[in-house]
């Protein structure tokens, strides 16, 4: 049993990890079913070779370099259906020849019995069962032609018929087994359709009690800062406090009951426009420069220098992602890590390697757990941190499915790698330089700032209106999206403050049509989005639409103060 696990292990490693799960198994059989023909052509070359049959040697080490010959072609790129075709063919014919030649007195004529296994296992339920019975008739017609060509070996037709019977029985048994495991496997796709449609009503039922809660909790947060700054004797005081902890404890609450969300992403990438990589990757990075700058250091490096057709917000959301897995699992008071980016070329084909490096931390692989492992200490599995607990893949990996590629961890000298499948636009254009996607600002300092504030409720307005006082020039009012489009058209802003779910024109749409606006320009607006939706993918949905920040209610003035100074400045660094 531990050499059949060892050849499939080994199949598994040498497919393409791109490859579905249906098509990765369909592989593994026909590589493996290659293997144990060429292992049976060879057993009986040697036979013939021993009995001076040189004209059967000959014909079974053909066989043979064919088997082999289709393995090979099969883990190079050699599409599964192909291969799959191929061996059922050559199984045709090494069985047929072996049936036609050595008659019933030996035992070769047994292995015609595994071809409606191979055929059914290969080519699938209907298919595989027209490929026996094909296959059937070829013995039926070699029985038959025994009995009047004294070339052919003799098949005495009892001894024929049990054959037939057998042969029969045994693709009955087949047929029954996979129509049953077909049966099971629809079953269980309904469950889970059915079980997927609950989520998404479980996430759909989260993300609106989120928001309900979050707006007047983030109201309450707010007003709670404002009146904290007035004078209050030590009781007033007290209490007040105590309010103020009661409404962080809520907060906490919401945030734990959202943690259970999942983000949807399509397992098919259905935008493709040609963009450049460097600056899609770049333009990401920077984002994490106002909030970690003297706790966080990335460097990053490409080697690949072309335009791609696909889609960059996925890209954007990838990196998002593992890089704020990365900062939430080491960053502390007393770690501030390094994170090394490097950008290569797999080969000439359309697949990309990331690599994602740490000088502190590696990844330290246990049975079949992986643990993140500072350098600096002793491994501890007890202590270190399981990789899978702390860290969210499940939007990277439905992102690098949709690429076609793949993620590894257990990688020497890296935390993990992954490959992207980026077709090389035909248009090349020159790289452009972060400082002219985002242009020098008139102004540096906040204080001087013309704000947009795009919030349909009114007491919304009010009371972020009254938290900026005094430390923004001048703030403009919109109540939606439309509204918002209008005031951009005859006013230059310096910093828009977006709320997402509005009327006539949400969030996401208005900064859509703004950045498409600009497009033609060579102005670039920054927009925080300030919204109750918290769940798992709303940020890389406000930032994949083009909005430069996102801060989740209920929020402290200031962190949003820090995200918009930070903004204003960006240009001037």
């Amino acid at each position: 049993m531990k050499l059949f696990h060892f050849i499939i292990d080994l199949l598994s490693k040498k497919a393409d990890k791109s490859l579905s799960v249906d098509q990765l198994n369909k592989t593994i059989i026909i590589g493996s079913s290659s293997i144990i023909l060429i292992v049976f052509c060879l057993f009986h070359a040697v036979l013939g070779l021993i009995s001076d049959n040189y004209v059967a040697t000959t014909v079974l080490s053909a066989f043979c370099l064919f088997f082999y010959l289709n393995v090979w072609f099969l883990f190079s790129g050699f599409k599964t259906t192909t291969a799959g075709n191929i061996l059922l063919w050559l199984a045709t014919l090494i069985f047929g020849y072996l049936f036609a030649t050595r008659g019933n007195n030996g035992s070769a004529f047994l292995w015609v019995f595994l071809y409606p296994a191979l055929a059914i296992s290969v080519k699938g339920l209907h298919t595989g069962s027209k490929f026996s019975l094909f296959f059937l008739s070829i013995i039926v017609i070699l029985i038959i032609l025994s009995q009047y060509l004294q070339a052919m070996p003799v098949y005495e037709l009892v001894p024929g018929f049990i054959i037939i019977a057998v042969y029969l029985s045994i693709m009955f048994v087949l047929y029954v087994l996979e129509y049953l495991k077909a049966d099971f496997n629809n079953k269980l796709e309904k469950e889970l359709a059915g079980h997927n449609s609950e989520l998404k009503k479980k996430d759909e039922f989260l993300s609106n009690l989120s928001h309900q809660i979050r707006t007047p909790l983030n109201n309450i947060t707010l007003i709670s800062t404002l009146v904290n700054q007035a004078k209050f004797d030590a009781e007033q005081r007290d209490l007040f406090e105590t309010i103020i902890a009661s409404t962080n404890n809520l907060v906490n609450v919401v945030n734990n009951i959202v943690k259970v969300s999942a983000v949807d992403i399509e397992d098919d990438v259905k935008t493709s426009v040609t963009f450049n990589l460097n600056s899609t990757i770049e333009s990401t990075l920077h984002l994490f420069e106002s909030q970690h700058n003297n706790s966080l250091k990335i460097k990053y490096s490409s080697g690949v220098k072309d335009n791609f057709n696909g889609d960059p917000v996925r890209i954007k959301q990838l990196f998002l992602s593992l890089i704020e897995n990365f900062i939430k699992t080491t960053v502390t008071e007393r770690d501030k890590p390094e994170l090394e980016i490097e950008v290569l070329r797999e080969s000439e084909g359309p697949a990309i390697s990331f690599r994602f490096f740490s000088p502190k931390f590696k990844i330290t692989k246990v049975g079949n757990d992986y643990y993140l492992h500072n350098i600096l200490n002793e491994f501890n599995p007890d202590s270190d941190k399981l990789l899978e607990q702390f860290y969210d893949f499940s939007i990277a990996r439905k992102i690098i499915l949709a690429h076609k590629g793949s993620l590894e961890l257990d990688i020497p000298g890296c935390l993990y790698k992954f490959t992207l499948q980026l077709p090389k636009a035909q248009q090349q254009f020159s790289e452009i330089p972060i400082s002219e996607i985002y242009p020098k600002k008139a102004i540096s300092d906040l204080k001087e700032a013309n704000i947009l504030l795009v919030e349909d409720n009114s007491i919304n307005q009010k009371i972020v209106l009254l938290s900026l006082k005094g430390k923004v020039k001048n703030i403009d009012l919109a109540s939606n999206g439309k509204e918002a489009l209008d005031k951009f058209g005859t006013t230059r802003y310096d910093l828009i403050l977006m709320d997402i779910q509005m009327p006539v024109m949400n969030g996401i749409v208005a900064t859509k049509k703004i950045r498409e606006l600009e497009a033609s320009t060579n102005l670039h607006t920054p927009i925080i989005a300030i919204t109750a939706n918290a769940l798992s993918g709303d940020k890389e949905a406000c930032l994949a639409a083009g909005m430069n920040d996102y801060i989740s209610k209920p929020f402290q003035v200031e962190v949003l103060l820090k995200k918009m100074e930070y903004l204003i400045k960006y240009n001037e660094v």
